[in-house]
């Protein structure tokens, strides 16, 4: 059973699309959004005609040539962002990964569907949006199309269709664009909430407020219906974060208690008790131990091969050749280690570093300097809670290639940027920093 105007929703994306491709010409900001739109809401997979003519594919070769065409690829340069630079390396690390992988032809084609898109994106939001009002566009568009996202499953699990049960709980698949699974589905909607919240007490007006307090309701009402137990502990770090940062605890906590009631309202009577094993260490149930495993097997893959290891994408592949079990890590550490060998486990750990450097120094300036447009503290806080929650699900779940990692790392690159340009204190430290390793280089000599 299709849900009520799906199929008009779809032909909407679909028109935004179009019409922010068209009008990026004009106005830069709309390219990196529409791009997350492809990406998410795959339009070549919803209409056939578009995957016959491999509309994806002209629509990177038109951005990418709207990037050079613009005079904006120096802002990809390393030198522009000490971000820029460890995402490159890091790029570089996966795809020499796939040339010497266990399976080159699945490697490099896990690489072409999942690493290339998010190369185009992090390009696309670093070179085309110039300021954190091009920022908040993105993010809002982000929310948009994540509630579309849950908008299928969440109709098919009230009316019962095409769900799976496990212990008592009624778990709705959750493959709808992008997402792939239940888990999925419900990471998709925990690292959402933190925007959406954030975002929300920014909002002056009574209707961008209701809007997002919608959003919010769509995304934790999501996740219950996903039965995952990552998600429950996703929502329940979420909203430790939420508390924790939020300038206006006396406005967070009430919601935070309210959205908590609702969330119990939502759930069934074997509901909690299925939960309650997420947190049973001494007594894991098979689903649980195999994320533990998933870590284990990923570093004795890293002992066979500790350079680049198996190579991206292939972890499933590896674990079937020497432990005789075809499984997906389900857990971010163990995929890491496993995929990238020894050389990964560098690279991108001193990417998320960066990334929390980042938000420390703007975060910093911005406490000092009460005039500094408060949209900056609500982008780094969204960005900051939602590191540390995929962080802390990343036991539970492999999320190397989600593409949430790398458009924080955007946001904060333009964050930082536009940040640069309006406060000429921000930018005289930012040379600072910049000057330091010439500095150094100088003093050795």
């Amino acid at each position: 059973m299709t849900p009520p105007f799906y199929s008009q929703l779809q032909l909407l994306i679909l028109f935004a699309i179009l019409g922010m491709l068209a009008a990026s010409v004009v106005n830069s900001r709309y390219a990196p959004a529409a791009y997350l739109l492809i990406m998410l809401f795959r339009p070549g997979e919803v209409f056939s005609a578009l995957g016959a003519i491999r509309f994806e594919l002209l629509a990177v070769i038109y951005l990418v040539a709207l990037i050079v065409l613009k005079g904006r690829l120096y802002r990809l340069s390393p030198g522009y962002h000490p971000i820029n630079k460890a995402f490159i390396l890091f790029s570089i690390v996966c795809l020499l990964s796939t040339v010497q992988a266990v399976s080159v032809g699945d490697s490099f084609d896990y690489a072409y569907r999942l690493l290339f898109p998010l190369m185009v994106f992090f390009a696309l939001v670093v070179t085309l949006s110039d300021d954190i009002n091009d920022v908040k566009f993105l993010v809002v568009v982000y929310l948009v199309i994540v509630t579309y996202l849950s908008y299928l499953p969440l109709y098919d699990y009230l009316h019962g269709i095409g769900a799976i049960r496990a212990k008592e709980v009624l778990n709705v698949k959750g493959e709808t664009g992008g997402v792939e699974g239940h888990v999925a589905l419900a990471n998709l909607m925990t690292q959402t909430l933190p925007f959406a919240f954030f975002f929300f007490l920014n909002q002056k007006g009574l209707a961008k407020k209701g809007m997002l307090a919608a959003f919010i309701g769509f995304f934790v009402t999501t996740t219950v219906a996903t039965g995952s137990r990552g998600g429950f502990v996703g929502l329940i770090i979420c909203g430790a974060l939420i508390a924790w940062r939020s300038e206006k605890k006396g406005v967070t906590i009430p919601v935070l208690l309210a959205g908590a009631i609702f969330a119990a309202s939502l759930m069934s009577s074997g509901y909690m008790s299925w939960m309650s094993t997420s947190f049973d260490v001494g007594n894991l149930e098979y689903s649980a131990q195999t994320r533990f495993d998933g870590l284990r097997h990923g570093i004795e893959m890293a002992a066979k091969r500790p350079i680049l290891g198996v190579g991206l994408g292939c972890y499933a592949i590896a674990r079937s050749n020497y432990f005789g079990w075809y499984l997906w890590a389900h857990n971010l550490y163990g995929e890491l280690i496993g995929e990238l060998g020894l050389v990964g486990l560098i690279c991108w750990p001193w990417l998320i570093y960066l990334y929390f450097k980042e938000i420390r120094r703007i975060r910093g300036f911005v406490d000092l300097n009460p005039h500094v447009d408060p949209l900056y503290l609500t982008i780094i806080n969204s960005c900051w809670a939602v590191l540390l929650l995929r962080l802390a699900i990343g036991m539970l779940t492999h999320s190397l290639m989600a593409d949430v990692w790398y458009m924080v790392g955007a946001m904060l690159v333009v964050t930082s940027k536009s940040l640069e340009e309006t406060s000429p204190e921000f930018a005289q430290a930012a040379e600072v920093r910049d000057r330091k390793p010439v500095v150094a280089r100088e003093k050795s000599i």
